[in-house]
């Protein structure tokens, strides 16, 4: 980006040709002591106060509203993965069944055949010893 001054004599930026990256912003995690101590302080906060320490802080009063409903029925924040969903893990069920299935049919093959080569080496043993005394 560089700057440019436009005809009103603003300041504009106008995109260039640079390498610039653009990083995805992180979403932001917040402790139970942060969320517990921003919880008292809203709680004992005036009722103009409160909107102040939200802008503070840089919160919504929709995370607010949600910390206070996890709190009242006593679930706490799960932190750290989403565990997976039952859709996902059907899928992940199926998809073991079905290698478990291929698998088993590779073992009934390999067993036949190992019957076929030990029939076959009964076989030929025996027409070894047939032909020998003669």
């Amino acid at each position: 980006m560089r700057a440019e001054i436009g005809m009103n004599g603003l300041v504009k930026e106008v995109a260039s040709n640079s390498t610039e990256v653009i990083v995805k912003p992180q979403r932001r995690r917040f402790s139970e002591a942060y969320i517990d101590a921003i919880l008292k302080e809203l709680d004992t906060a005036a009722h103009g106060e409160k909107g102040k320490i939200l802008r503070r802080e840089g919160l919504f009063s929709k995370q607010v509203t949600s910390w206070r409903k996890q709190r009242e029925s006593g679930s706490k924040v799960k932190r750290g993965p989403r565990s997976k969903s039952s859709v996902d893990m059907r899928k992940e069920l199926a998809a073991r069944e079905r290698e478990i299935a291929r698998l088993r049919r590779k073992l009934e093959q390999a067993e036949i055949i190992i019957d076929v080569q030990k029939k076959v080496a009964l076989l030929l043993r025996s027409t070894d010893q047939t032909e020998e005394p003669s």
